[in-house]
């Protein structure tokens, strides 16, 4: 089998059709191009993303390949990733001494075990966890060890003499217990969204639009459906699936929880200096999860525009809880020497949903494991319920479809 229809327009299904391609395979993408979490936009004249984004050079060779192929010129650095605790701002891989805690380091001088107790308690149990409502849920309401509901702030905001306790898998960022940041490309213009711009151009022939949006498989009768339609036509179909009403309706149900995700562009009255590409707030006192600029991801050293982003319980009001990110960002400026003003502001608040990390991989795996097994025809697009790395998606999905022909 050679043949494949994709019923996607996203950079994943833009990555997988390239790479099929290249294998002389024949494909086809379904649906229109249409605004997602990996798309730029203009406010006031500047370029913004969703969030932070950037492109990881050394995380997978073979997806900077294929987007360094792409006729888009990138700025490359190293990522220059700072934390903001207890109203100071650190470079990541900083020392004990950087966090001026008598205590801590008079503990640490005398065992290196009781300063990472200490350091636990005082810092990870009560300020970091308290930043993060994630953490916060996986917490107390999905009742989880210390090691999973610390996830993504274990060993991220450690001290250097620290990590070695964390008890974390060691991933891409950590490697032989280096808290190092890595190099990191970015369109020189048009945002990370320049990506997938210039991927829908470059495989234009191939791309159907659809009027419509293709909604995500819902049932096991559509399935078997859509698996004879493909038997017959001697393809694979790679198709979304609905994976939360797959799973309660044909499973054992799972558990979220509703939260809200705001991102705030903000231009100033004036410029502020930008010596990070992102800054990592783990502040109960800051109402912001991080900070961000595209300027800074381009080179510049100065801006007027800086993006914050904040996830808020689904109780709380948007529009007052994006008063308190301004009043805490203008408070960070404050404390980089900068007296400024908002002269403009937007926001976005994106219905979000938070779970048991694990549990719910582990279920998403079999409800797509078992579609993939039963349907030989079929492979599922979307493979998890939670928010990931474009690169490890397309990995996950260059398996499976490994797994149905060589390629």
């Amino acid at each position: 089998m050679s043949k494949f229809k994709i019923y996607g327009n996203d950079l994943k299904a833009l990555l997988v059709s390239k790479t099929l391609m290249k294998s002389q395979k024949k494909v086809e993408l379904i649906g229109e191009a249409r605004f997602n979490f990996d798309s730029s936009y203009v406010f006031q004249g500047k370029i913004f993303d969703c969030g932070y984004h950037a492109i990881e050079i050394e995380r997978c060779s073979e997806v900077w390949d294929l987007i360094s192929s792409e006729k888009i010129k990138f700025y490359e650095q190293a990522a220059k990733r700072k934390l903001y605790i207890s109203g100071k701002v650190l470079p990541r891989n900083y020392s004990i001494s950087k966090l001026q805690d008598d205590k801590l380091n008079y503990l640490y001088s005398r065992s290196e075990e009781d300063a990472f107790e200490y350091f636990w308690d005082q810092y990870v149990e009560k300020q970091f966890i308290r930043s993060y409502t994630q953490n916060q849920l996986l917490k107390n309401k999905f009742n989880l060890t210390p090691a999973d509901y610390a996830v993504n702030i274990s060993p991220w905001f450690f001290p250097q003499e620290l990590i070695k306790f964390c008890g974390n898998e060691i991933k891409y960022h950590f490697e032989n217990l280096d808290n190092d940041d890595k190099k990191i490309a970015y369109p020189s213009e048009g945002g990370f969204g320049k990506v997938q711009d210039m991927l829908r151009i470059s495989m234009h022939s191939n791309i159907k639009k659809s009027p419509d949006k293709i909604p995500p498989i819902a049932s096991f009768s559509e399935l078997n459906k859509v698996n004879s339609e493909s038997i017959d036509s001697d393809l694979i179909s790679i198709i979304p699936i609905d994976i939360l009403k797959l799973m309660n309706e044909n499973y054992s149900p799972i558990e979220f929880a509703e939260t809200k995700y705001l991102i705030l562009d903000v231009e100033f009255d004036g410029d502020v200096n930008i010596d990070f590409t992102e800054l990592l707030i783990a502040d109960p006192n800051i109402f912001i999860d991080r900070v961000s600029s595209q300027s800074s991801l381009v080179g510049e050293t100065q801006t007027r525009f800086l993006q914050a982003e904040k996830e808020i319980y689904q109780s709380e009001d948007p529009e007052k809880s994006v008063q308190k990110m301004i009043e805490d960002l203008i408070r960070i400026m404050l404390k980089q020497g900068r007296t400024l003003s908002i002269k403009n502001y937007q926001f976005k608040c994106i219905p979000f949903r938070r779970f048991d990390i694990k549990a719910c991989q582990k279920s998403t795996d079999k409800v797509i494991n078992d579609i993939e097994g039963k349907f030989t025809n079929i492979v599922v697009l979307n493979r998890s319920l939670q928010y990931r790395n474009f690169v490890d998606t397309y990995i996950d999905l260059m398996k499976a479809i490994k797994g149905k022909v060589s390629c």
